[in-house]
């Protein structure tokens, strides 16, 4: 009897067995090539794609000393216009740069004088060092899974601290731009008078500013460079995805002796699988994105079904989608709200809780995304940052919850009953220094914390699902 093609693929997956050692996850890097000093302090925020990687390979040192010249300049340039603006002092000479200079001086010398150690001006000039460098360390922590490459969770902090210190190098022409505005303020001070021009001009500029920022600080640390060194750079053993018992040498049609789960189904080709927002293009992926958030809010099921050794790019750009969805999704039940409510149809209240709930859900996700990294690899051992990012970056659906408790609130505050004296908003005294705080603001930081308590506790729901993922 002449056995079919059904048959013959049954004995070939019968026969077939799981290899030793799975492949690397990742290729080797490009080699990292010396960017001259000079050169990155004048030009790493031209070109932050180019020489960011390579600058963020290098020493630690090379970063504070472009830190430290970057503050020096800064600190110069605005002396010289802050002088020049308060003292209508003209800037022809290298006399009157001094000059200038030396009265910018005595003047914050003055007000450092004029009060006690604790006063404003003494405590800003004690905390210009120390604040800066906290608020570095803070981002450079929220960058690491933007920068996560394979290699160690020490080497992705480190070429993330790197990376934003190099990025301060943008103060050097932002402090140039503003000394020269200052220091010309005669000329164009007339046009302040006229405030739609200047309200468009601020807009333009602020969004020139951040679009710059990201652009430093993100593409900086776009990709890694350097020696092949960390977890995604080595074969690995593979594990079951359940339970995580080795599975080398087991046949592919077998089930895993620990658990039960169909060998085939740790392997590539398995149950994980690229998710939809990574099939898709076009409006695909927004009907994807949406077909997407319900799944990750209801189980933690989801999160065994995804790549998460390859496919940080599109976990990345799902999470600023799931971010820009939730926020028009809010605004917009807002705006039918106070429609209905109100009978009114401006947008500035509507636009300060827009700014309010992304504000929220930006330093948010950045501060779960650390804990819950640093859960991954002390509580399941996960060594590869990129695993957790990719977890992390897909659990930004689970904001849903947090911003519609800041929809619900400021949806309350537009109210006139929010303005009334009733037995809801009664103040309660407290014997603090808050004084005497609304009572709906209690019940919001209840169930804002609940929110986030939520999202941290389905967080690590995924973690523990992806922690002996083989693909």
């Amino acid at each position: 009897m002449i056995p079919d093609q059904a048959s013959i693929a049954a004995m070939d997956m019968d026969s077939k067995q799981v290899d030793p050692l799975l492949p690397p996850t990742v290729t080797v890097p490009e080699p990292a090539r010396h960017v001259n000093f000079l050169t990155g302090l004048l030009f790493f925020w031209l070109m932050p794609d180019r020489c960011g990687p390579h600058l963020a390979a290098m020493s630690i040192w090379r970063a504070l000393g472009a830190y430290v010249f970057s503050w020096a300049i800064t600190v110069f340039m605005s002396v010289l216009g802050w002088a020049a603006y308060i003292h209508q002092m003209p800037w022809t000479g290298l006399q009157e740069i001094r000059l200038s200079a030396a009265c910018g001086v005595i003047s914050l010398a003055v007000l450092s004088a004029s009060g006690g150690w604790m006063s404003h001006p003494v405590v800003i000039l004690m905390t210009t060092f120390i604040s800066p460098q906290i608020i570095l360390m803070i981002l450079a922590i929220g960058l690491m899974p933007w920068c996560a490459g394979g290699d160690q969770t020490w080497s992705v902090f480190k070429r993330s601290l790197k990376s934003v210190y190099w990025s301060t190098t943008l103060l050097i022409p932002f402090s140039l731009v503003g000394a020269a505005l200052a220091i010309t303020h005669n000329a164009w001070s007339p046009w302040l008078d006229r405030d739609k021009p200047l309200v468009a001009a601020v807009i333009i500029i602020s969004a020139f500013i951040v679009v710059m920022t990201l652009r430093v600080l993100l593409g900086g640390a776009s990709r890694y460079v350097g020696n092949p060194e960390g977890p995604a750079f080595h074969p690995r053993e593979p594990l079951c995805d359940e339970c995580g018992y080795r599975i080398v040498g087991l046949p592919l049609a077998t089930n895993c002796p620990e658990c039960g789960t169909p060998v085939g189904d740790s392997l590539s080709g398995g149950r994980r699988r690229p998710t939809a927002w990574q099939q898709r293009t076009g409006l695909g992926r927004l009907s994807a994105l949406i077909q997407m958030q319900w799944p990750i809010l209801r189980s933690p099921d989801f999160f065994k079904h995804i790549l998460v050794h390859n496919g940080l790019d599109a976990a990345r750009s799902f999470c600023l989608a799931t971010i820009l969805l939730v926020l028009f999704v809010n605004l917009g039940l807002l705006k039918i709200w106070s429609m209905l409510w109100l009978r009114d149809t401006t947008i500035e209240p509507l636009l300060w809780a827009t700014l309010l709930m992304a504000g929220i859900g930006l330093i948010t996700q950045p501060l779960l995304m650390f804990v819950g990294s640093l859960w991954a690899q002390l509580v399941y051992g996960i060594r590869d940052y990129r695993i957790s990012a990719i977890v992390c970056y897909y659990s930004a659906s689970l904001m849903w919850p947090l911003i519609l408790t800041v929809l619900i609130t400021c949806a309350f505050m537009l109210t006139p009953i929010a303005n009334a004296e009733c037995l809801f908003l009664h103040k309660i005294p407290f014997t603090t220094l808050t004084g005497r705080i609304p009572i709906v603001v209690i019940i919001w930081g209840v169930l804002s914390i609940a929110a986030i308590m939520f999202w941290l506790k389905r967080l690590f729901a995924a973690l523990r699902a992806v922690r002996y993922a083989n693909i």
